[in-house]
């Protein structure tokens, strides 16, 4: 399913230039109402759109929320998107909020996936990310990768529950501690 208001009013456009030629060519005035409504029904649906959460939508919540956590270095406000019973996932991210200081931290591309067969639900998560940080021994580097993360709903929300990094520096999967995947993959 698409998500978002591009699809409402690609289809409001396409519309609205079809009965714009009928006008044109025939000078009805049907046409010219028919144009009024096709702009009040795109403005509706997408309100509409913008009403409805959806469960993707929680899930890139979650992870822009996270994102801008990291970003500023407030890690307890980040591990507030993660399981509490991540134990490995969330030590690897004090470790790491104790070394690195984060500059920029961006995220793009985000494709959601559901398994709503398992019991409690997941979602899957893979995209693009970026994270400009320095330490004590260097400064900005600049680490793009790709990242597959794994969550389920608790209390309410989506939280993190594992993070596979696919491709560190185009190298392939990498076996790090940042990987906790309970159970079977998708």
């Amino acid at each position: 399913m698409l998500d978002g208001p591009i699809p409402i009013l690609c289809t409001g456009i396409i519309l609205e230039i079809v009965l714009g030629l009928i006008l044109l060519r025939t000078g009805r005035g049907w046409a010219m109402i028919g144009m009024g409504l096709v702009a009040v029904a795109t403005l509706l649906g997408i309100g509409v759109e913008r009403l409805i959460v959806t469960d993707t939508k929680r899930v890139k919540a979650t992870l822009e929320n996270a994102r801008a956590a990291v970003e500023a270095n407030h890690v307890q406000l980040a591990l507030q998107y993660v399981d509490p019973k991540a134990t490995e996932l969330r030590e690897w991210a004090l470790q790491m909020a104790v070394h690195l200081r984060f500059t920029e931290v961006t995220i793009k591309d985000v494709e959601v996936t559901f398994d709503r067969k398992s019991v409690p639900p997941r979602a899957e998560a893979k995209f693009f990310a970026t994270a400009t940080f320095a330490s004590n021994q260097f400064s900005d580097v600049k680490y793009p990768t790709e990242l597959t993360v794994e969550l389920r709903p608790i209390d309410g929300r989506w939280l993190v529950t594992g993070v596979l990094e696919e491709k560190p520096f185009g190298m392939g999967k990498a076996n790090i501690p940042i990987q906790h995947r309970p159970g079977a993959g998708f």
